[in-house]
Protein backbone atom coordinates (compact mmCIF):
# COMPACT_ATOMS: atom_id res chain seq x y z
CA UNK A 1 0.00 0.00 0.00
CA UNK A 2 1.33 3.47 -0.91
CA UNK A 3 2.99 5.04 2.10
CA UNK A 4 2.95 1.83 4.11
CA UNK A 5 6.65 1.62 4.90
CA UNK A 6 6.45 -1.48 7.14
CA UNK A 7 4.40 -3.18 4.45
CA UNK A 8 6.91 -2.20 1.77
CA UNK A 9 9.79 -3.54 3.88
CA UNK A 10 7.91 -6.81 4.38
CA UNK A 11 7.29 -7.08 0.63
CA UNK A 12 10.98 -6.52 -0.07
CA UNK A 13 12.04 -9.16 2.44
CA UNK A 14 9.50 -11.58 0.96
CA UNK A 15 10.80 -10.98 -2.60
CA UNK A 16 14.55 -10.89 -1.87
CA UNK A 17 15.07 -14.69 -1.62
CA UNK A 18 13.63 -15.22 -5.11
CA UNK A 19 15.83 -15.82 -8.14
CA UNK A 20 14.10 -13.31 -10.40
CA UNK A 21 14.56 -9.72 -11.52
CA UNK A 22 12.22 -8.41 -8.87
CA UNK A 23 13.87 -10.60 -6.26
CA UNK A 24 17.27 -9.24 -7.25
CA UNK A 25 15.95 -5.65 -7.10
CA UNK A 26 14.54 -6.30 -3.62
CA UNK A 27 17.84 -7.78 -2.46
CA UNK A 28 19.71 -4.76 -3.86
CA UNK A 29 17.39 -2.36 -2.03
CA UNK A 30 17.96 -4.30 1.21
CA UNK A 31 21.73 -4.33 0.72
CA UNK A 32 21.81 -8.11 0.30
CA UNK A 33 23.55 -10.21 -2.36
CA UNK A 34 21.31 -11.70 -5.03
CA UNK A 35 19.75 -15.03 -4.09
CA UNK A 36 21.25 -17.30 -6.73
CA UNK A 37 21.27 -20.50 -4.64
CA UNK A 38 23.26 -22.60 -7.09
CA UNK A 39 22.74 -26.34 -6.67
CA UNK A 40 24.47 -28.72 -9.10
CA UNK A 41 22.18 -31.05 -11.00
CA UNK A 42 21.71 -34.23 -8.93
CA UNK A 43 22.74 -37.21 -11.04
CA UNK A 44 23.98 -40.73 -10.41
CA UNK A 45 27.71 -40.86 -11.21
CA UNK A 46 27.28 -44.40 -12.47
CA UNK A 47 24.38 -43.48 -14.71
CA UNK A 48 26.31 -40.53 -16.09
CA UNK A 49 29.33 -42.68 -16.94
CA UNK A 50 27.11 -45.27 -18.64
CA UNK A 51 25.58 -42.56 -20.81
CA UNK A 52 28.95 -41.01 -21.67
CA UNK A 53 30.23 -44.44 -22.65
CA UNK A 54 27.27 -45.25 -24.88
CA UNK A 55 27.46 -45.83 -28.64
CA UNK A 56 25.22 -42.80 -29.24
CA UNK A 57 27.58 -40.49 -27.38
CA UNK A 58 30.50 -42.00 -29.28
CA UNK A 59 28.72 -41.09 -32.53
CA UNK A 60 28.06 -37.58 -31.23
CA UNK A 61 31.74 -37.11 -30.40
CA UNK A 62 32.74 -38.18 -33.89
CA UNK A 63 30.12 -35.99 -35.56
CA UNK A 64 31.34 -33.02 -33.56
CA UNK A 65 34.91 -33.74 -34.63
CA UNK A 66 33.73 -33.70 -38.24
CA UNK A 67 31.83 -30.43 -37.76
CA UNK A 68 28.47 -32.05 -38.58
CA UNK A 69 26.45 -30.00 -36.10
CA UNK A 70 23.07 -30.73 -37.67
CA UNK A 71 23.68 -34.46 -37.23
CA UNK A 72 24.82 -33.86 -33.64
CA UNK A 73 21.50 -32.21 -32.87
CA UNK A 74 19.60 -35.02 -34.58
CA UNK A 75 21.42 -37.66 -32.52
CA UNK A 76 20.83 -35.63 -29.36
CA UNK A 77 17.10 -35.42 -30.00
CA UNK A 78 16.96 -39.19 -30.44
CA UNK A 79 19.05 -39.74 -27.32
CA UNK A 80 16.76 -37.64 -25.12
CA UNK A 81 13.43 -38.62 -26.63
CA UNK A 82 11.04 -39.96 -23.99
CA UNK A 83 13.44 -39.63 -21.06
CA UNK A 84 12.15 -39.11 -17.54
CA UNK A 85 13.07 -35.97 -15.60
CA UNK A 86 15.91 -37.91 -13.96
CA UNK A 87 17.14 -39.11 -17.33
CA UNK A 88 16.99 -35.59 -18.76
CA UNK A 89 19.07 -34.26 -15.87
CA UNK A 90 21.70 -36.92 -16.49
CA UNK A 91 21.68 -36.13 -20.20
CA UNK A 92 22.04 -32.39 -19.50
CA UNK A 93 25.15 -32.98 -17.41
CA UNK A 94 26.49 -35.27 -20.14
CA UNK A 95 25.92 -32.51 -22.71
CA UNK A 96 27.82 -30.11 -20.50
CA UNK A 97 30.72 -32.59 -20.29
CA UNK A 98 30.68 -32.90 -24.09
CA UNK A 99 30.83 -29.12 -24.56
CA UNK A 100 27.29 -28.96 -25.96
CA UNK A 101 26.17 -25.83 -24.12
CA UNK A 102 22.91 -25.33 -26.01
CA UNK A 103 21.84 -28.95 -25.63
CA UNK A 104 22.73 -28.86 -21.93
CA UNK A 105 20.61 -25.75 -21.35
CA UNK A 106 17.59 -26.99 -23.28
CA UNK A 107 17.71 -30.51 -21.92
CA UNK A 108 17.89 -29.33 -18.32
CA UNK A 109 14.96 -26.99 -18.98
CA UNK A 110 12.90 -29.99 -20.14
CA UNK A 111 13.58 -31.64 -16.78
CA UNK A 112 12.33 -28.49 -15.00
CA UNK A 113 15.36 -28.42 -12.71
CA UNK A 114 16.31 -24.75 -12.44
CA UNK A 115 18.96 -24.57 -9.71
CA UNK A 116 22.12 -25.50 -11.62
CA UNK A 117 23.31 -21.99 -12.42
CA UNK A 118 26.65 -23.12 -13.85
CA UNK A 119 24.99 -25.43 -16.37
CA UNK A 120 22.19 -23.01 -17.30
CA UNK A 121 24.53 -20.03 -17.74
CA UNK A 122 27.75 -21.26 -19.36
CA UNK A 123 30.85 -19.20 -20.12
CA UNK A 124 31.56 -20.61 -23.58
CA UNK A 125 33.50 -18.53 -26.14
CA UNK A 126 35.00 -16.59 -23.26
CA UNK A 127 38.08 -15.28 -25.09
CA UNK A 128 35.91 -14.10 -27.99
CA UNK A 129 33.32 -12.55 -25.68
CA UNK A 130 35.97 -10.76 -23.62
CA UNK A 131 37.50 -9.35 -26.79
CA UNK A 132 34.09 -8.29 -28.05
CA UNK A 133 33.22 -6.58 -24.78
CA UNK A 134 36.56 -4.83 -24.36
CA UNK A 135 36.67 -3.25 -27.81
CA UNK A 136 33.60 -1.12 -27.11
CA UNK A 137 33.91 -0.99 -23.30
CA UNK A 138 30.75 -3.08 -22.93
CA UNK A 139 30.14 -4.82 -19.61
CA UNK A 140 31.08 -8.47 -20.06
CA UNK A 141 27.97 -9.60 -18.21
CA UNK A 142 25.79 -7.63 -20.66
CA UNK A 143 27.28 -9.33 -23.71
CA UNK A 144 26.94 -12.76 -22.12
CA UNK A 145 23.36 -12.04 -21.07
CA UNK A 146 22.42 -11.02 -24.63
CA UNK A 147 24.00 -14.18 -26.06
CA UNK A 148 22.21 -16.34 -23.50
CA UNK A 149 18.86 -14.77 -24.34
CA UNK A 150 19.37 -14.57 -28.10
CA UNK A 151 20.74 -18.01 -28.92
CA UNK A 152 21.45 -19.94 -25.71
CA UNK A 153 24.94 -20.48 -27.23
CA UNK A 154 23.77 -22.16 -30.44
CA UNK A 155 26.22 -20.65 -32.94
CA UNK A 156 24.37 -21.70 -36.09
CA UNK A 157 20.77 -21.16 -35.03
CA UNK A 158 18.44 -19.14 -37.28
CA UNK A 159 15.20 -17.64 -36.00
CA UNK A 160 11.85 -17.47 -37.77
CA UNK A 161 12.81 -13.88 -38.67
CA UNK A 162 16.13 -15.13 -40.16
CA UNK A 163 18.28 -13.73 -37.37
CA UNK A 164 21.43 -15.84 -37.25
CA UNK A 165 24.09 -16.98 -34.83
CA UNK A 166 25.16 -16.32 -31.27
CA UNK A 167 23.89 -12.73 -31.18
CA UNK A 168 21.05 -13.34 -33.65
CA UNK A 169 21.92 -10.88 -36.39
CA UNK A 170 19.66 -10.16 -39.32
CA UNK A 171 21.66 -10.35 -42.56
CA UNK A 172 20.66 -6.76 -43.35
CA UNK A 173 21.91 -5.55 -39.96
CA UNK A 174 25.11 -7.56 -40.33
CA UNK A 175 25.82 -5.97 -43.72
CA UNK A 176 25.23 -2.49 -42.32
CA UNK A 177 27.48 -3.05 -39.32
CA UNK A 178 30.16 -4.65 -41.48
CA UNK A 179 30.16 -1.46 -43.56
CA UNK A 180 30.82 0.61 -40.44
CA UNK A 181 33.85 -1.60 -39.73
CA UNK A 182 35.14 -1.55 -43.30
CA UNK A 183 34.49 -5.27 -43.75
CA UNK A 184 33.16 -7.04 -46.83
CA UNK A 185 29.39 -7.64 -46.67
CA UNK A 186 28.95 -11.02 -44.97
CA UNK A 187 26.94 -13.78 -46.57
CA UNK A 188 24.24 -15.49 -44.54
CA UNK A 189 26.39 -18.52 -43.73
CA UNK A 190 29.26 -16.27 -42.62
CA UNK A 191 27.17 -15.28 -39.63
CA UNK A 192 27.40 -18.70 -38.01
CA UNK A 193 31.10 -18.02 -37.41
CA UNK A 194 31.26 -17.11 -33.69
CA UNK A 195 34.12 -14.61 -34.07
CA UNK A 196 32.43 -12.64 -36.85
CA UNK A 197 29.01 -12.84 -35.25
CA UNK A 198 30.32 -11.55 -31.94
CA UNK A 199 32.29 -8.76 -33.60
CA UNK A 200 29.25 -7.52 -35.52
CA UNK A 201 26.84 -8.12 -32.64
CA UNK A 202 28.83 -6.26 -30.04
CA UNK A 203 29.28 -3.34 -32.47
CA UNK A 204 25.52 -3.22 -32.98
CA UNK A 205 24.89 -3.38 -29.22
CA UNK A 206 27.40 -0.59 -28.60
CA UNK A 207 25.71 1.50 -31.30
CA UNK A 208 22.34 1.04 -29.60
CA UNK A 209 23.87 2.27 -26.36
CA UNK A 210 25.39 5.37 -27.95
CA UNK A 211 22.18 6.14 -29.83
CA UNK A 212 20.34 6.18 -26.51
CA UNK A 213 22.79 8.36 -24.57
CA UNK A 214 24.37 5.27 -22.95
CA UNK A 215 21.07 4.26 -21.35
CA UNK A 216 21.22 0.49 -20.94
CA UNK A 217 17.50 -0.23 -20.73
CA UNK A 218 16.51 1.45 -24.04
CA UNK A 219 19.65 0.05 -25.69
CA UNK A 220 18.73 -3.48 -24.66
CA UNK A 221 15.17 -2.98 -25.88
CA UNK A 222 16.44 -1.57 -29.18
CA UNK A 223 18.66 -4.59 -29.77
CA UNK A 224 15.46 -6.66 -29.75
CA UNK A 225 12.81 -4.38 -31.25
CA UNK A 226 14.92 -1.96 -33.28
CA UNK A 227 15.78 1.69 -32.50
CA UNK A 228 12.82 3.15 -34.39
CA UNK A 229 10.28 1.34 -32.19
CA UNK A 230 12.12 2.22 -28.99
CA UNK A 231 12.33 5.89 -29.98
CA UNK A 232 8.52 6.02 -29.87
CA UNK A 233 8.48 4.61 -26.34
CA UNK A 234 10.89 7.07 -24.75
CA UNK A 235 9.40 9.78 -22.52
CA UNK A 236 10.27 13.46 -22.73
CA UNK A 237 10.35 13.67 -18.93
CA UNK A 238 12.36 11.08 -16.98
CA UNK A 239 10.51 8.11 -15.49
CA UNK A 240 12.02 5.39 -13.27
CA UNK A 241 13.63 2.60 -15.25
CA UNK A 242 11.62 -0.18 -13.62
CA UNK A 243 8.38 1.66 -14.43
CA UNK A 244 9.50 2.25 -18.03
CA UNK A 245 10.26 -1.46 -18.34
CA UNK A 246 6.71 -2.41 -17.33
CA UNK A 247 5.32 0.02 -19.94
CA UNK A 248 7.18 -1.40 -22.97
CA UNK A 249 4.23 -2.05 -25.31
CA UNK A 250 5.72 -5.10 -27.06
CA UNK A 251 5.30 -8.09 -24.77
CA UNK A 252 8.22 -9.91 -26.41
CA UNK A 253 10.55 -6.94 -25.89
CA UNK A 254 9.36 -6.35 -22.34
CA UNK A 255 10.17 -9.99 -21.50
CA UNK A 256 13.45 -9.76 -23.40
CA UNK A 257 14.67 -6.79 -21.37
CA UNK A 258 13.54 -8.41 -18.12
CA UNK A 259 15.44 -11.58 -18.95
CA UNK A 260 18.63 -9.78 -20.03
CA UNK A 261 18.67 -7.78 -16.79
CA UNK A 262 18.12 -10.96 -14.78
CA UNK A 263 20.84 -12.80 -16.67
CA UNK A 264 23.26 -9.92 -16.15
CA UNK A 265 22.98 -10.38 -12.39
CA UNK A 266 23.65 -14.10 -12.76
CA UNK A 267 26.56 -13.62 -15.13
CA UNK A 268 28.21 -11.13 -12.79
CA UNK A 269 28.37 -13.96 -10.26
CA UNK A 270 29.48 -16.53 -12.85
CA UNK A 271 32.31 -14.22 -13.96
CA UNK A 272 33.46 -13.58 -10.39
CA UNK A 273 32.63 -9.87 -10.63
CA UNK A 274 31.14 -7.72 -7.85
CA UNK A 275 27.34 -7.99 -7.65
CA UNK A 276 25.49 -5.80 -10.13
CA UNK A 277 23.78 -2.79 -8.60
CA UNK A 278 20.46 -2.90 -10.37
CA UNK A 279 19.54 0.55 -9.13
CA UNK A 280 22.29 1.88 -11.41
CA UNK A 281 20.66 0.23 -14.42
CA UNK A 282 17.16 1.28 -13.42
CA UNK A 283 17.83 5.01 -13.24
CA UNK A 284 15.22 7.22 -14.91
CA UNK A 285 14.79 6.71 -18.65
CA UNK A 286 14.38 9.69 -20.95
CA UNK A 287 14.50 10.42 -24.67
CA UNK A 288 18.04 11.26 -25.93
CA UNK A 289 18.66 14.98 -25.67
CA UNK A 290 15.88 15.49 -23.13
CA UNK A 291 16.63 16.77 -19.66
CA UNK A 292 17.32 14.17 -17.02
CA UNK A 293 19.81 11.42 -16.13
CA UNK A 294 20.18 8.22 -18.06
CA UNK A 295 21.24 4.82 -16.82
CA UNK A 296 24.82 3.74 -17.12
CA UNK A 297 26.12 0.40 -18.35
Amino acid sequence: RLGDLPGAAHALMDAAPRRSLWGFIAADLLGRPPALDHQPTPVSPGGLEVLLGSDTVARIRELRRLGRDTDVRREWRELTRGLTAEGLMTAAVAAQRLGLANEAILTLARSEYWDDIALRFPLDYRALVEGAAAEHDLPLDWVYAVIRQESAFDADIASHADAIGLMQLLPSTAREVAGWLGLSPPQRLDLIDPALNLRLGRTSLAAMRERHDRQTLPATAAYNAGPNAVRRWLPEAPIPGDLWLTRIPYGETREYVRRVLTYRVIYRDRLGLPPLRLRALLRPVVAPGSQGPGSGG
